[in-house]
């Protein structure tokens, strides 16, 4: 048996997972709602992610077209030596999505979580330019779906594989067997997109892995990551969320939507209310997914609670800049050296943000040798 020790550094996200479920196989990884009423969580160790990751991709190894000239991707980048097919999803955000992505990045798959979200426009946008040929969906969302599919050529549509994980655990796990010591970093094993605007599509971004998801930075700490004990994955209310908190004594960091940090503010800040003592325990409250108001940062930082920036550039995610707030200045950036990141002025206060090479496990940008990519994000 191969031991964590004995292989080689990841190169990919999912086998950060094959890594943890040998030198920490036992350890809770994943707080998920229970099934029935979510108002109680279950446990989902490393090794149980991992078993069922090569669950998953051994039955989507029968249900998904072979990867050949047919449905690998014409849109790969030139610095990617291995074309890849691409699988997008479209479903709810939840442990069951985690996985699914997991095993078809397992399978040398590129995998591209579409938001639903997005428009339809939007969403056919992200399939043409990406030229996926797989689409996988849940129940919820299975019916658009397939009507996007029919408006896609070429396109095949997957029902997506839907159970319990501890449940399933209890069962006969199907095996897949693949290399956990192959070096998967020049591969595009990972796709975000822009959220696009009612002027502009999606914009596609190829990756070795995916930077935004908590996930990671709980597998690559050895930490753990917890959805909300919420009912409708879609829909998540306030008392949920401080419910979540207070079911996960050790929590230290809270990730979500600025419209719940604003909603946060309205509903127990400006109250002053016994809620806001469970924020207050967290080491941070992290914002991404879009722009917290200024006024609404500072007031809540006022209030003790330590809010942050999660992600600071669409394009590059969290990996090249560290946020490291001041009283004047909540989402103060900082470059990290070790990402060659540079600060390009463009007029007055404002400035692009460049980088030079990709940092391990974050981006395949197709940066040429001695070149740079401009994110053309800008900061002030």
């Amino acid at each position: 048996m191969t031991n964590a020790s004995d292989l080689p550094k990841p190169t990919s996200f999912h086998q950060i997972f094959s890594y943890r479920s040998q030198d920490q196989p036992n350890h809770t990884g994943f707080y998920y709602p229970e099934p029935v009423n979510a108002e109680h969580y279950r446990e989902l160790t490393f090794k149980g992610t991992d078993d069922l990751i090569n669950h998953l991709a051994a039955q989507y190894a029968t249900l998904l077209p072979k990867a050949d000239e047919s449905t690998i991707s014409k849109a790969t980048p030139k610095s990617v030596p291995n074309p890849p097919m691409v699988v997008a999803t479209l479903g709810s955000n939840n442990f069951q999505l985690l996985l699914t992505g997991l095993a078809a990045q397992r399978m040398k798959h590129c995998y591209i979580h579409i938001s639903p979200l997005n428009s339809d426009a939007g969403i056919l946008s992200l399939l043409e330019s990406m030229d996926a040929k797989v689409l996988i969906a849940d129940n919820v969302f299975y019916a658009r779906a397939e009507a996007l599919a029919a408006q896609t050529e070429g396109v095949y549509l997957i029902s997506m594989i839907e159970f319990d994980p501890v449940d399933e655990l209890k069962k006969d796990l199907e095996t897949f067997n693949y290399d956990k010591t192959r070096d998967e970093g020049e591969n595009c094993s990972f796709i975000i997109h822009t959220s696009g605007t009612s002027s502009s599509a999606p914009k596609p971004i190829g990756m070795q892995t995916n930077p935004c998801l908590v996930a990671l930075r709980a597998a690559t700490t050895g930490t753990s990551m917890a959805l909300p004990l919420a009912k409708d994955p879609k829909h998540r209310i306030l008392p949920e969320i401080i419910n979540s908190v207070k079911a996960l004594p050790n929590a230290d960091c809270l990730v979500f939507h600025p419209i719940l940090a604003e909603a946060i503010w309205e509903t127990y800040g400006k109250k002053n209310s016994p809620e806001l003592e469970y924020l207050r325990r967290l080491e941070e409250v992290a914002v991404g997914g879009g722009k917290l108001s200024i006024n609404v940062a500072n007031e809540l930082r006022d209030l003790g609670i330590n809010v942050r920036s999660a992600i600071a550039s669409t394009e590059v995610g969290a990996f090249p800049l560290r946020c490291e707030p001041t009283k004047e200045n909540w989402d103060l950036f900082v470059s990290k050296n070790d990402y060659h990141v540079k600060w390009e002025h463009i007029e007055g206060n404002q400035y692009e943000l460049l980088i030079n090479d990709p940092p391990d496990l974050a981006l395949n940008l197709g940066i040429p040798k001695g070149g740079i990519y401009r994110t053309n994000d800008v900061f002030e």
